[in-house]
């Protein structure tokens, strides 16, 4: 079994303009519905550091990014972060939020 390390410090986020832009507007959209869910993803997007969508990194996940990890129980998954008009389950393509769903629930 793997030993997870409590750290209490959340990571830094880097993220490209459009992607703020369409994420801010899907919480705000959501917050009649899912108030809670709204104001995390809000909370999180003003910790943020907005750059120009061409500075953004290769080896930051973001919209559209394909990202293999291993669930708790050992699993190995692989799936593609969309927004939530394009999630399909089946295909392994997680919606963004509302509601946030594994693996990318807090």
């Amino acid at each position: 079994m793997k030993k997870h390390i409590n750290n209490p410090r959340k990571p830094s986020i880097m993220i490209g303009e459009t992607d703020y832009e369409r994420l801010t507007n899907l919480a705000l959209a959501a917050a009649a519905r899912f108030p809670e869910i709204s104001d995390g993803l809000l909370l999180e997007l003003e910790r943020a550091r907005v750059v120009a969508d061409v500075s953004v990194p290769g080896n930051v996940v973001g919209m559209g990014s394909m990202v293999k990890y291993e669930t708790d129980t050992g699993d190995g998954r692989r799936v593609t972060l969309v927004f939530p008009i394009d999630a399909e389950i089946s295909k392994e393509r997680y919606r963004s939020s509302p509601p946030l769903e594994p693996p990318f629930s807090a």
